[in-house]
């Protein structure tokens, strides 16, 4: 999974970054720069679990790639720089948009107006919106110098639904599509068609209170945009990444905080693209596995190799409940709690499968 971090300039997305990834990227890069990159393992106490009663040679959890993109300059979008084209390009490889807006007030020589959470969100979206809507008129344009074929009348006809969508200020993750139309659009990486997480880059002082008193309004237009949202103060989650273990949990409980935001905000990130996770687990190795939310046993094979995939036979199944309850997969099996499901099992998240198969 791979999320990329966005916003205006200064409102703390590389400090979120350094943070979520314990980097020390400069916060001081312009929109030149090339973006900030980092891999870490996603938090998961099921595998931690796993791997204890295992004692595995090697335990891998899922990984989860954060890019931290230099600001976005409103009106870019619309000139024919190649820094703001090449800044919005970046966003086009990422799953997933962390969409950071500052609702702070300590003083900053390049924040000289107050917070806005609503006209700092509508700033980036409309970015992304007439990015989306220049390409798709660029596409039209050149599709109307050939002569079409069925499949490119196709297109165009979708492309002008999207087009009047996009002219009606509104994104393109708000329009309903049909599955022959996602596919069709695959290609395109339209912007405004990523799923958004709105991170609300909060000052300290609110890390213990609800905003919601302060900021109704903001909160209102974010329900009405469906736009999830998450209160993470960077500067705290800065301080957080530096320590370990019990000065960590001590940290959290000082600050009313139950966990640091990056198991909050890649949980979220996951909820948003309807991922979930099963394990296999044994003396070699416990790994964590990332599907689609409603993936068959058939489809989560394939995830582990093509030959498994091919050779399916059955799914030998133990939930994570049932292995904790008896606190091991063994245990769980010998009271009877496996269960060999055949190719079209959904997955469960939290399940840990042994696929049977023969090639």
């Amino acid at each position: 999974m791979k999320i990329g971090i966005i916003g205006l300039s200064s409102v703390g997305k590389t400090s979120l970054f350094n943070a979520l990834t314990k980097s020390s990227a400069s916060v001081a890069g312009g929109r030149n720069s090339a973006p900030n990159i980092a891999t870490i393992k996603v938090p998961d106490e099921r595998i931690d679990k796993l791997s204890e009663v295992y004692k595995p040679k090697k335990t891998s959890y899922a990984n989860v790639e954060f890019v931290d993109i230099a600001g976005v300059i409103p009106g870019g979008a619309a000139s024919a720089s190649s820094a703001d084209s090449n800044l919005l390009n970046n966003i086009r490889p990422v799953d997933v948009i962390c969409h950071v807006i500052r609702v702070f007030d300590e003083e900053c020589e390049l924040l000289t107006d107050p917070v806005n959470i609503v006209s700092d969100i509508k700033k980036i979206n409309d970015e992304l919106l007439l990015s989306d809507l220049a390409m798709i008129e660029s596409r039209i344009s050149r599709m109307n110098l050939k002569k079409k074929t069925p499949a490119a009348e196709l297109e165009e006809k979708l492309l002008e639904k999207l087009k009047a969508h996009l002219e009606e200020e509104k994104m393109l993750f708000t329009l309903e599509l049909t599955p022959d139309e996602i596919v069709m659009l695959q290609g395109f990486k339209f912007l405004s068609q990523k799923n958004q997480i709105i991170v609300l880059n909060i000052d300290e002082k609110y890390i213990k209170t609800d905003i919601g008193s302060k900021y109704s309004e903001a909160l209102a237009y974010l329900k009405k945009l469906n736009t999830p949202h998450i209160q993470i103060s960077a500067k705290i989650e800065m301080e957080i990444s530096q320590l370990d273990g019990d000065d960590e949990k001590m940290f959290l409980e000082e600050n009313g905080l139950a966990e640091p935001g990056r198991n909050r905000l890649i949980r979220l990130a996951y909820e948003v693209l309807g991922n979930i996770s099963f394990f296999t687990a044994g003396e070699d190795e416990v790994k964590a596995w990332t599907i689609l939310k409603n993936d068959n046993a058939h489809e989560a094979a394939g995830k582990i190799h093509s030959d498994i995939q091919r050779g399916f036979i059955k799914a030998e199944v133990v939930s994570y409940a049932d292995f904790l309850e008896h606190g091991s997969v063994e245990k769980a099996k010998a009271a009877g709690k496996s269960r060999l499901e055949p190719k079209h099992y959904i997955v469960v998240d939290g399940d840990i499968i042994n696929f049977r198969f023969n090639v």
